[in-house]
């Protein structure tokens, strides 16, 4: 399955935030009268790619690019990814079940990177956040593909390596390289 991103994810940066730290913030609120009319950020702790987030996700379900033929291909050479997209969006059908839920919204979310406007966040309210690795095993856990396996020993167990953080230099040069839009695209440019 090709998960259609744009740049492939290598040039969109995000910065999930686990359903509990957001939860936690939001009863934090209610009792905090400070918070009465304030506008708060909800990110996470990390920023990484998309294109890292996809290939964590995958990794933690025990699915390799080899055997279940994971890979993300260029949302912008993948006409198909449109029609399905606009399918979902307009079809009273389906909706949540179809094209896991990938609408034309959704496909301009995943490609929009995350950026803070300096209002005051999370950890305002009181709240440790909590990094991907952290959760991210325990949420995907439901769906991994060798659930079913008793390992004998601990060796075999699948030692899976935390995501690729990116660094504010990083996350710099990736906005320029992103300012060249479809250019990029082009090999050698």
């Amino acid at each position: 399955h090709g998960i259609p991103l744009y740049m492939k994810g290598q040039l969109t940066v995000k910065q999930p935030v686990h359903m509990s730290d957001l939860t936690t913030g939001i009863m934090n609120s209610l009792s905090d009268p400070d918070a009465i009319g304030q506008t708060y950020e909800a990110f996470g702790p990390e920023r990484l790619t998309m294109n890292e987030l996809v290939r964590y996700i995958y990794d933690c379900t025990s699915r390799t690019p080899e055997g279940w033929n994971f890979h993300v291909s260029e949302l912008m050479l993948d006409p198909l990814a449109f029609v399905k997209a606009y399918i979902t969006g307009v079809s009273g059908v389906g909706g949540v079940n179809c094209f896991y839920q990938t609408n034309l919204d959704t496909l301009e979310r995943m490609s929009i990177s995350d950026e803070s406007q300096g209002l005051p966040n999370l950890t305002d309210l009181g709240v440790k956040l909590h990094t991907l690795h952290e959760k991210m095993p325990w949420e995907v856990a439901a769906r991994d593909a060798h659930k079913y396996y008793l390992y004998e020993n601990v060796e075999e167990v699948p030692v899976i390596k935390p995501p690729k953080t990116v660094t504010f230099s990083e996350e710099r040069d990736l906005q320029l390289k992103r300012a060249s839009g479809l250019l990029n695209l082009i090999p050698g440019i």
